[in-house]
């Protein structure tokens, strides 16, 4: 269990894992080096990792990173139970264990860009957010070459998240849904299996 900074809001990036071996340690590096030291004023910044029992050594590899970086946590799933899933356990984890106040849908390739965080982190000024969630979407006018823009819907509750998207961006231009930033006020969490 983690001890809160009382000084500082706690933002967990949560990360679900299946046999990516060859990204997450640079994409941890990257995180801890590059992205967050200039966070750490304002925030403390850490990193969950939930993998689902891959059998090409990701979680060894996270073990391994987390033992130069003491921000770095890693949930051990028993069984590879989908997306979804690790992301519910790694959000009652952050949640429960780590005292998140905000928890990051984050991808572990570099699908999402780590620059994107202090971004988010800044739009999520609980003042002035009324639903709760920062939605990151890749934009783009050419298959590779994504801009990222962030949205404040205050609205998210009432519509799914790709029919909410839809309304905003017309669907062509729009290249990942996923990156997304939670008050954990907001967030509950009901057990329905």
């Amino acid at each position: 269990m983690s001890q809160k900074d009382e000084t500082r809001q706690t933002a967990v990036i949560v990360i679900p894992t299946y046999n990516e071996a060859g990204t997450i340690g640079l994409m941890l590096e990257y995180l801890c080096t590059k992205t967050f030291p200039i966070l750490l004023k304002k925030w403390d910044i850490k990193i969950l990792v939930v993998d689902g029992s891959s059998p090409d050594g990701t979680g060894k590899i996270v073990e391994s990173t987390a033992k130069k970086y003491p921000n770095i946590y890693l949930y051990k799933e028993t069984s590879k139970d989908g997306i979804g899933a690790a992301y519910l356990k790694g959000f009652k984890y952050a949640m429960e264990e780590l005292k998140a106040d905000f928890v990051f849908e984050f991808d572990g390739d570099f699908q999402h860009p780590p620059e994107c965080i202090p971004v988010m982190l800044a739009a999520m000024d609980p003042a002035k957010l009324k639903g709760g969630v920062i939605l990151g979407v890749g934009v783009s006018s050419g298959y590779f070459s994504p801009r990222w823009v962030v949205f404040r819907p205050a609205l998210f509750c009432f519509f799914h998240s790709k029919t909410f998207l839809k309304l905003l961006i017309p669907p062509p231009v729009l290249r990942s849904p996923g990156l997304k930033v939670f008050l954990t006020n907001k967030i509950l969490i009901i057990p329905i299996f």
